[in-house]
């Protein structure tokens, strides 16, 4: 492990940075080290061996902080990168990181102004040799810095084995702090677009804190912004960067399609869950910047997030252990249209397809498509809604879905059958540029999970 924190070689400065485009976007399955999710860097090793013959990846973490803003000490990040070939070695392995000052971005639109994201200038762009005089298949070298909030970092790898592959990683943009009025932080965003179809369409998803954590609500608590920080740093994690557990494989596998924001506070999920979810002055332009919205809420009430074929919204219980697992099951809502698979639900999906359906008929249907090849016998009626599902289970043995809720068995459970292909589909889609083209006719806000 090689670890820089001074010496690094400047490769340019005082330029004005906006986005980078042109490096390759390579779908790799690992994640960083968080206090949340434990990892095993030596079975990290192996899966990245399994998926190509050489391959560069690079996080940073922790991926989001927020101190509170009465402390104005720099923020400490590391830069992680892991780089491994199936070839005797490495010729090179390079991290290029460039830190700037975030700006207001000019409007490019009367009615996108003020934009939300940030743009940036006084661009200084350091060049990181993570070789050195490493020897190997398998190379590792962290890279720390320090950083305020009004700092935007982006970062990629590019190693080059000594058969001549050259693989980057995406370019990736952060920030840490906690956005102003009408802004967002990126916390995993996306600024280099191009690969080798063209150019992506990514989901982007955005965070924001319940009224709970505002000081100035009188019912937080003393939470504050920082706080709700931590716990979006911890629910990404567990949901985007965490190949351990069973519910995360497919967004882990798939985060290269994922963009995600922190927001400010004005955000407000609906008393009753047939209502629309709120978003205030402050908070409207940061919604408006991404696909869906999250509240994040640390007093329980049951979550409850809208069915919907584009995406809509919904909310996350941050102060359940299982907070990781309530985000890919409540996305699977609000991101892709699927319905509950347990037998209160009584609400159709809008997915494609659809995984909760009227008629045996129609169950049998999605059952047949040869990219869900299910027995038609495994097609099975709620006892209480008379809705159908495709259930493999035997004598409740078998695969465990995660949009069904199995007490004590969420860790394992994953996206199955119906709605495994609606979320092919989905990224699918985003491979060739519109992750949603069609839009369906939804059912509406499931009840309180």
């Amino acid at each position: 492990m090689r670890r820089f924190r001074s010496g690094q070689r400047l490769l340019s400065a005082s330029i004005v940075f906006l986005a980078v485009a042109g490096c390759s976007d390579i779908p790799l399955t690992d994640n960083p080290p968080n206090s949340a999710v434990p990892i095993s860097r030596d079975s990290k090793f192996a899966l990245l061996q399994q998926s190509c013959s050489t391959c560069v990846w690079a996080v940073h973490n922790p991926l989001y902080q927020a101190p509170d803003l009465s402390n104005s000490a720099a923020m400490e990040s590391t830069i992680i990168v892991r780089a491994t070939t199936s070839a005797t070695g490495f010729q090179a392995i390079t991290l290029e990181v460039t830190t700037s000052q975030i700006v207001e971005c000019p409007a490019f639109a009367p009615d996108l102004a003020p934009i939300a994201f940030p743009c940036g200038q006084n661009a200084m762009l350091v060049s990181i040799d993570c070789l050195g005089d490493k020897t190997g298949a398998n190379i590792e070298c962290e890279y720390d810095l320090e950083i305020d909030n009004q700092t935007l970092v982006s970062y990629r790898a590019i190693a080059t084995a000594v058969d001549a592959t050259t693989m980057s990683s995406p370019l990736i943009t952060y920030s840490y702090g906690e956005p102003g009025n009408g802004k967002a932080k990126p916390i995993w965003w996306h600024t280099g677009e191009a690969d080798s179809l063209g150019y992506l369409d990514r989901i982007r998803i955005g965070y924001f804190p319940d009224p709970e954590y505002d000081p100035n609500n009188p019912l937080s608590g003393n939470k504050t912004y920082s706080a709700f920080a931590d716990h979006v740093n911890e629910i990404v994690g567990r949901a985007f960067f965490n190949d351990d557990e069973n519910f995360a494989a497919e967004y882990t596998a798939n985060r290269h399609f994922f963009d995600l924001w922190a927001a400010p506070f004005g955000g407000k999920a609906p008393d009753i869950c047939v209502n629309a979810y709120i978003y205030n002055i402050n908070a409207k332009p940061a919604r408006q910047l991404v696909s869906a919205g999250v509240i994040v809420h640390e007093r329980y009430y049951a979550d409850c997030s809208h069915i919907e074929f584009p995406p809509g919204d919904g909310t996350v219980y941050s102060g359940s252990s299982e907070n990781g697992w309530l985000m890919v099951h409540e996305s699977g809502h609000f991101l892709a249209g699927l319905s509950d698979e347990y037998d209160r639900n009584k609400h159709l999906s809008c997915s494609q397809p659809n995984n909760v359906h009227e008629s045996e008929f129609d169950c049998h249907g999605v059952a047949s498509l040869a990219l869900v090849n299910a027995p038609t016998g495994a097609c099975t009626q709620f006892p209480t809604s008379k809705m159908w599902r495709i259930d493999e289970k035997v004598d409740g043995i078998g695969l465990l879905e995660i949009m069904d809720k199995e007490i004590g068995q969420k860790k394992e459970s994953s996206f199955q059958k119906s709605s495994r292909r609606a979320l092919d589909i989905l990224f699918g889609n985003c491979q060739y540029g519109n992750c949603y083209p069609v839009v369906n006719t939804c059912a509406g806000p499931t009840p309180p999970s």
